[in-house]
C-alpha cells in the first residue's frame, strides 16, 4: 500500500512540476532550468559536443548536470528531480519514454608498444581468445556496466585475465595504457577521445582499438524522459540534439 501510494504521489509531482513548467514557458520566453542526468565518464564525451549547441539555440536556460550511476538517474527521473538523463542499458520501467539511440561495441586497448611486444601487428583490425592471455589488464571494477559483459564472456570461453589495476576511470586506463603498463576494455564511445591522445604520442607509442573475436556484447544507450512530465520546448531541443550527435534519424520515437 505505502509503494502504491508513493508510485501515486511521484506522478502527481511530475504532473504538477509539468504544468507550472509549460505556464512559465507560456508567461516567459525560455528562462528556466534543464536538469540532466549522466554518468561522469560518459559526460566527459557527450556534454562538450551537445552543451555548447543547446546554449546557442537556449542561452537563458540553465543546463544543471548531475553526474550520477544509472540507478540514481532512474530514481531522479521517477522523483522529477531530473528532466532527462543518459541511458546505459536502462530498465524499461513504464514510466519511461526510452528513445534508442545506438548499441555500444567493446573494444580491446593496447599500445603499439604493447602489442608488438606480445606478437601482434600494430595494423591488426582484431583480437583473438589466445592472445588476449599475453596481456595484463587495467579493468574496470565488477560492478560496473562493462566488466558484467566482459566477465560472462571471460568465463564461457575459459579465459582468465592477468588483472594488475582495477580502476573505474576509462580516462585513467587508457592514461596509462599509453605508458604500457596493461590492456583495457572501452566503450566504443571513448574511441574519440584514444583519437585526441594519439595526437600527442609519436606513432610508435599511440594505443591501438581491436575488435575482440567472438565477444557480441554491446551496450544500449537511450535517452529517457518521463511519459508524464511536460516537454518543453527546450527539452525537445535537448534530446534532438542528442540524437543528431549519435546518428539516430530525426523520425525516430
Amino acid at each position: 500500500a505505502g509503494q502504491a501510494l508513493l508510485c501515486t504521489l511521484q506522478k502527481i509531482n511530475t504532473l504538477e512540476k509539468g504544468l507550472t513548467s509549460e505556464l512559465k514557458e507560456l508567461r516567459e520566453e525560455s528562462i528556466g532550468t534543464l536538469h540532466f542526468g549522466i554518468h561522469v565518464i560518459r559526460g566527459h564525451v557527450v556534454i562538450p559536443r551537445v552543451i555548447p549547441k543547446f546554449h546557442t539555440e537556449y542561452p537563458n536556460i540553465h543546463v544543471a548536470v548531475h553526474y550520477n550511476n544509472m540507478i540514481e538517474n532512474e530514481k531522479m527521473l521517477l522523483n522529477g528531480a531530473l528532466d532527462i538523463f543518459w541511458g546505459i542499458d536502462v530498465h524499461a520501467l513504464p514510466e519511461f519514454n526510452i528513445v534508442p539511440l545506438s548499441n555500444e561495441e567493446i573494444y580491446f586497448v593496447a599500445s603499439r608498444e604493447l602489442l608488438l611486444k606480445n606478437g601482434i601487428s600494430a595494423c591488426a583490425e582484431q583480437i583473438s581468445l589466445a592472445e588476449l592471455e599475453r596481456f595484463p589488464y587495467l579493468l574496470s571494477p565488477e560492478d560496473s556496466q562493462i566488466r558484467k559483459k566482459i566477465k560472462p564472456f571471460c568465463d564461457s570461453e575459459g579465459l582468465m585475465l592477468n588483472e594488475v589495476i582495477t580502476i573505474s576511470d576509462y580516462e585513467m586506463q587508457l592514461t596509462l595504457a599509453l605508458q604500457g603498463i596493461g590492456a583495457c576494455f572501452i566503450p566504443e564511445m571513448m574511441l574519440r577521445h584514444i583519437e585526441q591522445l594519439n595526437l600527442l604520442e609519436p606513432e610508435s607509442k599511440q594505443l591501438c582499438a581491436l575488435k575482440v573475436k567472438n565477444l557480441t556484447e554491446t551496450t544500449r544507450l537511450s535517452i529517457v524522459t518521463h511519459r508524464l512530465a511536460y516537454k518543453s520546448k527546450p527539452l525537445k531541443c535537448f534530446v534532438r540534439l542528442l540524437k543528431e550527435e549519435f546518428s539516430v534519424p530525426e523520425n525516430s520515437n
